[in-house]
């Protein structure tokens, strides 16, 4: 009976030092990846619903956005997809950013290519030499 009741003081110790094992652990990856923000000086990212959200212009969906600044640079990356059942033309397309006041910032070019099939997605990146992290909105033009 002793037998029994240390096989299971033994398994419950083993059981609890394994979840406070589990929980430093995880706190320790939690822990570095705020590290990795604190190395990166200068880095901003845009999170602004009217940047970031999702918007149809078409049979073009633009997806998956985000307006990242480091080193002087903007960088916008966005997701167009051809959500018609045909072959569409896109070579390229505009992006207009704007300020608090509506005021237009830039406009940047997004360089598709030549074709989307129905339903393919290209990903886009365009930069621009200068700190759009504050733009409050962004609109897509498709250029014929």
């Amino acid at each position: 009976m002793e037998k029994n009741n240390n096989r299971k003081i033994m398994l419950f110790g083993i059981l609890g030092l394994l979840i406070v094992l589990c929980i430093l652990g995880f706190w320790f990856v939690f822990d570095k990846k705020e590290e990795v923000k604190e190395e990166s000086p200068g880095y901003k990212s845009n999170h602004n619903i009217n940047v970031i959200k999702d918007q149809t212009i078409g049979v073009f969906k633009f997806t998956n956005v985000s307006l990242n600044y480091k080193d002087g640079n903007s960088v916008l990356r966005v997701n167009v997809t051809n959500t018609s059942d045909d072959l569409t033309n896109l070579k390229e397309f505009k992006i207009h950013v704007y300020g608090l006041n509506k005021e237009e910032i830039v406009t940047l070019i997004g360089f598709v290519g030549d074709k989307l099939a129905s339903n393919e997605t290209k990903s886009i990146e365009s930069s621009f030499a200068g700190d759009l992290s504050n733009a409050s909105s962004i609109e897509y033009e498709i250029v014929e």
